[in-house]
């Protein structure tokens, strides 16, 4: 979080992460008040405010907000909401839950110790300097693609199959999603709500069913969905597709943050009335996504990512956004899943009540629905493109 992004003069290769040598805490951390007497509702418009605003790029990529004076229905003291947006290039989802233990604590208190003060920080990198290390990096390219095909080409087929996991019988899903009002092109503006689904009903979803969490938020979402577009008249004909970030960490990293991931996609069951029905097409789809995502499949997916130029992947991204709402989209949305601590948290001396949050939106997928799992219940953050 003291590290900013730099790109050579050429953009041959991705950006790296140096030092910021002037690092100012100040212009990371701001306070603000929302007038007299805001609530929950005050807080998630200021979020979704919060949302569209670009971070500058001359500096760490992340912002925080601390809300003071929030009246909560069910608790007469005044709450405080402290909103931290990072860019995921800083970390995915199973890093950002990491981070949560650095920053709140088991028990009430002070909070954690002051880390310890860091060596002066490098300066930034010369134009030349980064120019020599991005033509060196890509000079390795040709030989670690070898590498990667070779590996590709003599793994076994369906080697690393999960145990007990047979092939599915169920249809694939469709190689694109539905036309859906939910791919446009979209602005900076963002809207943002959340709904809790409270630990005594969730557990009795999971006694019930016998499915997972993630299973049950799909299913939850595909219901949602068909329903807000039924009443529309939006409703496409087959299944909304979904994307959902999939963790590649491997618990042998440093212990630093980072962005590993890699996804699945799957449909959301919206063609089908019946929950229970609904709930058992996603668990064939889902059970067919992670059986195919073995440990040799996640280093393919990690190497891939790293070896594609980087002006040519963004070009494409952009050419993606711009013709999906013409040639149809791959997905339709995408739904992540972060699960915190089940046990009570406190920042400093103050229990906290939940959590929400989102992630990013790009042109032809305008919604995001980011579920946070916490002492045993379920919130479920939904950020739109307006």
């Amino acid at each position: 979080m003291r590290q900013r992004v730099v790109q050579d003069p050429l953009r041959i290769d991705h950006p790296y992460w140096v030092d910021e040598p002037h690092f100012d805490l100040e212009a990371h951390l701001q306070g603000r008040r929302l007038g007299p007497d805001p609530d929950v509702h005050d807080v998630r418009r200021l979020f979704g405010e919060f949302l569209g605003e670009r971070l500058p790029a001359d500096r760490p990529l992340w912002q925080g907000l601390v809300v003071d004076g929030i009246r909560l229905a069910d608790d007469p003291r005044p709450a405080t909401a402290f909103m931290l947006k990072l860019h995921h290039a800083m970390m995915d989802g199973a890093s950002g839950a990491g981070l949560s233990e650095r920053i709140f604590s088991a028990t009430p208190g002070d909070g954690p110790p002051l880390p310890v003060p860091r060596p002066a920080p490098d300066p930034l990198p010369s134009a030349a300097s980064l120019t020599w290390r991005a033509a060196r990096q890509r000079a390795t390219d040709p030989l670690r693609m070898a590498r990667l095909v070779s590996h590709a080409l003599t793994r076994p087929r369906g080697e690393e199959r999960s145990a007990g996991t047979a092939p599915s019988t169920t249809a694939r899903a469709p190689a694109r999603a539905p036309r859906c009002p939910l791919n446009v092109r979209i602005s900076s503006r963002r809207e943002f709500d959340s709904v809790e689904v409270p630990a005594a009903v969730l557990a009795k979803l999971r006694e019930s069913s016998g499915a997972t969490v993630n299973d049950l938020i799909l299913t939850l979402c595909g219901g949602g969905l068909r329903q807000y577009l039924l009443q529309r008249g939006q409703l496409p004909v087959t299944s909304l597709q979904t994307l959902a970030p999939m963790s590649l960490h491997t618990g042998d990293e440093d212990g630093r943050p980072s962005n590993r991931i890699s996804v699945i996609r799957c449909g959301l069951a919206t063609d089908i009335d019946d929950p229970q029905k609904r709930l058992a097409s996603i668990q064939a789809a889902t059970a067919r996504g992670k059986g195919r995502r073995g440990r040799g499949e996640r280093r393919l997916v990690q190497d891939l990512g790293r070896l594609l130029p980087a002006v040519p992947t963004q070009l494409a991204v952009r050419a993606y956004g711009v013709l999906s709402p013409h040639v149809g989209p791959l997905t339709n949305l995408v739904i992540s899943s972060v699960r915190l601590s089940d046990a009570p948290l406190y920042m400093g001396p103050g229990s906290v009540v939940g959590f929400e949050g989102s992630g990013p939106l790009v042109d032809g997928l305008g919604l995001l629905i980011a579920a946070f799992g916490y002492r045993g219940g379920l919130t479920l953050s939904v950020t739109v493109a307006a």
